[in-house]
C-alpha cells in the first residue's frame, strides 16, 4: 500500500511539473499539433491570393516593352 501511494504521489508531481511547463513554455513543451491527414501525408497547403487593385506584372512588361 505504501509504494502505491508513493508512486502515485510522484506520478502526480510528475503531471503537474509537465502542466506547468506547458503554460509558461507552450512552444517548447506544449501539446504538438499533427500536420497530418488520415493517411500519414502532409496537409495540403491552400493557395493566398491578394487583391490589390494593381494589375498583373505581365501587362507592366508588355507596356514597359511597347514604349
Amino acid at each position: 500500500m505504501w509504494r502505491k501511494e508513493v508512486t502515485s504521489r510522484s506520478k502526480m508531481r510528475i503531471d503537474a511539473r509537465k502542466w506547468y511547463a506547458s503554460k509558461v513554455l507552450p512552444k517548447k513543451y506544449g501539446e504538438k499539433l499533427a500536420l497530418t491527414d488520415g493517411d500519414g501525408k502532409p496537409l495540403p497547403v491552400p493557395e493566398i491570393c491578394i487583391f490589390t487593385g494593381a494589375p498583373p506584372l505581365s501587362n507592366l512588361e508588355k507596356e514597359v516593352q511597347d514604349v
